[in-house]
């Protein structure tokens, strides 16, 4: 008679824990796998293995400030049968003053038109937690660079530009527009139907004709879009000739630390399509 373990442990852990770095541990925490253990149980006695992989070959793990300022987590608990279980949490990592870089670091980029020319006067907000660090403006270039105290890893970088509803918006817009779906001449491009998105519907319709008219004959002063939309440069449209797939991002949220000097957008006039 063979008598065998098949139960798996219990495996339970910490909701959250929380670390803080400082100096004083060279701004930098080791934890084990069994410290994330809160009163893990097994049916039979006998020594546990705790690890931070499937393989329980990693005991343990070392957090620093670039990590967080959440890292999720799971562990791994093995009896001495080779049943596991696994459970998960999440570290929260606190950093003091003693642990930030110098101050004024730069995070910039440039910021054009889909044709490759720059955008002068784009207001580009950089927050931390939805506040507001610093504030900086293109040159006609398209240049923009801002210099912030150093908080953390998440921040985010948004552009906006307020501008004459008129500016760039023509006639020949009309007519590119209306050949487009009349079926004539389909345009593909995705910048350029998110310019002819003049109503906020994620589509192009008649409605967007008639708007983009209203605007020409001074009938309307707006449309229902910001005068401009900024797409991260880097962003790839799932598919092209329908850019409202899925939602593209209007933003760029950083995970890496300052300096960054590469945060580049492409701006698109709302009605101007050529």
């Amino acid at each position: 008679m063979t008598v065998e373990d098949c139960t798996v442990p219990f495996a339970n852990c910490y909701a959250e824990l929380l670390i803080q770095l400082n100096e004083g541990n060279d701004c930098e925490v080791t934890l084990s796998a069994s410290d994330i253990s809160d009163s893990s149980t097994d049916n039979c006695l006998g020594n546990f293995t705790y690890s931070f992989s499937v393989d329980s070959l990693v005991a343990q793990m070392t957090f620093t400030q670039p990590d967080g300022p959440q890292v999720p987590v799971e562990i791994f608990l093995s009896d001495q049968s080779g049943n596991q279980s696994s459970c998960n949490t999440i570290i929260t990592i606190e950093t003091d003053n003693s642990c930030l870089p110098p101050s004024g670091q730069p995070i910039g980029g440039v910021i054009l038109t889909p044709e490759g020319e720059g955008i002068c006067g784009v207001n580009v907000d950089i927050s931390i937690n939805n506040m507001t660090v610093t504030n900086s403006g293109t040159s006609c270039d398209g240049d923009y660079e801002g210099e912030v105290l150093f908080m953390g890893t998440d921040y985010n970088i948004t552009p906006m530009k307020d501008d004459s509803i008129v500016n760039g918006v023509t006639t020949f817009d009309l007519v590119i527009l209306r050949k487009h779906i009349l079926g004539d001449e389909i345009i593909s491009d995705p910048y350029k139907l998110i310019a002819a998105d003049v109503n906020g519907s994620n589509s192009v319709t008649t409605l967007d004709l008639v708007n983009i008219r209203k605007v020409i004959l001074n009938i309307s002063d707006g449309f229902s879009v910001p005068d401009w939309r900024f797409i991260p440069a880097d962003y790839e449209f799932p598919n092209p000739s329908n850019p409202w797939m899925s939602l593209f991002p209007e933003s760029i949220q950083l995970d890496e630390l300052p300096p960054v000097l590469d945060v580049d957008f492409i701006g698109v006039k709302i009605g101007d399509l050529n």
